[in-house]
C-alpha cells in the first residue's frame, strides 16, 4: 500500500515553517516547488497524477506601488489563461486551544479571462501563509513564499465545468471545514534538533520570540 499524505492545517503551516527556514524538510518527496501563479495552466501543473490533491511550495508576485513602508500590497494570482479567483474570506489558523494566529488559509477557484470557455471551477486552490510578525523576520528570499494545496474537483452528472452556485458551495465550505489546530511557530530555532514524520508535527518545540530567523545557524 503505497503511502497516503493528508496533513492537517497545523502540519501545513510547520512545513512551510521549515522551507523559509531553510531546514530540510521531512516529508520532501510531497510537497514540489513550482509556479502556480506563472504561465502554466493548473492541468500542466498536475499533469497525469492520479492523485485527488497536489502540494506545492511557490513565490508570490508582487504587483503595484509599495507601500509606506516597502512593502507591496498586492499580489498577483493570474495562471495561464485564467486566474485564482477569490469567493471568500482569509482565514485565521490558531495554534490549538490557545487563539494565538500562527497562519492564515485562502481558497481560490480557476477562471478563465474568457467568457464562455471551459473548466470555470473544476480547479481549486488552497493558499496558506505565515503571519506578518513572522514574514518580517525572514530574509528577503523567502518572504513571499506560500504553500498551495491544488485540487482538480471531480464533475458529476450534469455539471459543465463553468463554475457556478455549487463551486461557490465548495470553496466557501473550504474555509470552514477543517478546524483550526497549528502550533507556537514564531522562531524556529529548536527545530533543527527535531524530526518530523507526518504523524507528528513538533508540537512545543518552538517558542515566540522577536529575533530574526537564521537561515544560515
Amino acid at each position: 500500500m503505497g503511502a497516503r499524505f493528508h496533513p492537517s492545517d497545523e502540519e501545513k503551516i510547520t512545513y512551510l515553517l521549515y522551507k523559509v527556514s531553510g531546514l530540510p524538510l521531512p516529508c520532501d518527496n510531497f510537497i514540489d516547488m513550482d509556479d502556480l501563479y506563472g504561465e502554466k495552466e493548473p492541468w500542466e501543473i498536475f499533469g497525469d497524477s492520479d492523485e485527488g490533491e497536489l502540494y506545492f511550495f511557490t513565490v508570490l508576485k508582487k504587483i503595484g506601488k509599495k507601500g509606506n513602508r516597502g512593502d507591496y500590497k498586492r499580489f498577483s494570482r493570474n495562471v495561464g489563461t485564467g486566474t485564482w479567483s477569490n469567493k471568500g474570506r482569509k482565514v485565521p489558523i490558531y495554534r490549538k486551544g490557545i487563539r494565538d494566529i500562527i497562519g492564515y488559509k485562502r481558497c481560490f477557484r480557476y477562471e478563465r479571462k474568457i467568457e464562455g470557455m471551459g473548466d470555470n471551477g473544476t480547479w481549486l486552490l488552497k493558499e496558506y501563509t505565515l503571519p506578518d510578525k513572522v514574514v518580517r523576520r525572514l530574509e528577503e528570499e523567502y518572504k513571499d513564499y506560500v504553500l498551495c494545496v491544488l485540487k482538480r474537483k471531480s464533475l458529476g452528472k450534469g455539471a459543465s465545468g463553468r463554475g457556478g452556485e455549487n463551486d461557490q458551495d465548495y470553496v466557501e465550505s473550504g474555509l470552514d471545514y477543517m478546524l483550526p489546530s497549528a502550533i507556537n511557530i514564531y522562531t524556529c530555532s529548536n527545530l533543527a534538533e527535531k524530526t518530523v514524520s507526518d504523524d507528528d508535527s513538533v508540537r512545543g518545540c518552538c517558542q515566540e520570540s522577536d529575533q530574526p530567523i537564521d537561515n544560515h545557524a
